[in-house]
């Protein structure tokens, strides 16, 4: 598989070159893990020859997150939901991921409530302190980190949490700080989980290619009708000797 898809990416380049206009990669769909949740992942993209260079080409990848999207719910209840008898206890109903380009929009609907538990002539009481539900927006928005391997970079995200929205002593205490600052921590941890696997290179650029491809941009895309789309831009330098010996062959 490895081999061919080489040889493929090469006379891709080659025909590329030739033509002097955008060749399709061919999408890839790859099932994925993820807290559980079997997701299926494409991933596709372009090349061009970079005008007025024979050796430089553009590169467009294309991860489509959307069957992510679907499962979501599902993939971040395993970190977010909590149930501690004489603390906090949570429940995400809900958890929404729309484009915003360049970021995404994660909204989470959840279930909060703080319990104290009490000893009285030997029993221990449990008494809920406050309740509610309550809407929680994060802004997630990816960015390039540099691989040690000198392979293309990898995706990295930030989540920026906005201005929860509850009622009451609920409201109050959700925007105490401590709340969101645990709920970014693990919405981040939990959605890298998820672009990490997701965004497996070798689907699209073949190993043997992969140190010299260099990715500078990345972003968030609408795919239309709200399908997320993670979109990768970068450029590889391959000697035109080589791309006509590898044709050749």
């Amino acid at each position: 598989m490895g081999n061919r898809l080489l040889r493929f990416f090469l006379l891709a380049l080659g025909i590329a070159a030739a033509a002097d206009n955008n060749l399709p990669i061919p999408a890839i769909t790859v099932p994925v893990t993820i807290e559980g949740q079997r997701v299926t992942i494409t991933t596709g993209g372009s090349v061009a020859k970079l005008p007025g260079a024979e050796d430089q080409f553009r590169i467009d990848l294309h991860v489509d997150l959307s069957d992510l999207q679907r499962n979501l719910t599902a993939i971040l209840q395993p970190q977010i939901d909590r149930s501690d008898a004489c603390g906090e206890r949570v429940q995400l109903h809900e958890a929404v991921l729309t484009p915003s380009e360049p970021s995404g929009s994660l909204t989470v609907k959840l279930h909060y409530e703080r319990w104290a538990c009490v000893k009285a002539l030997g029993k221990k009481i449990e008494k809920r302190l406050v309740g509610g539900n309550g809407i929680v927006p994060v802004k997630l928005t990816p960015a390039l980190q540099a691989a040690a391997d000198g392979g293309p970079a990898t995706v990295r995200l930030s989540a920026e949490v906005g201005t929860i929205e509850a009622d009451g002593s609920l409201g109050d205490l959700l925007h105490s700080g401590s709340f969101g600052d645990g709920l970014r921590e693990k919405i981040t941890r939990s959605m890298q989980s998820a672009i990490d696997k997701s965004t497996n290179w070798n689907a699209s650029i073949p190993p043997a290619l992969q140190s010299i491809v260099k990715l500078h941009k990345v972003e968030f895309q609408d795919g239309g009708s709200g399908r997320l789309i993670l979109h990768a831009e970068g450029e590889l330098r391959i000697p035109a000797d080589k791309l006509r010996a590898v044709i050749g062959n």
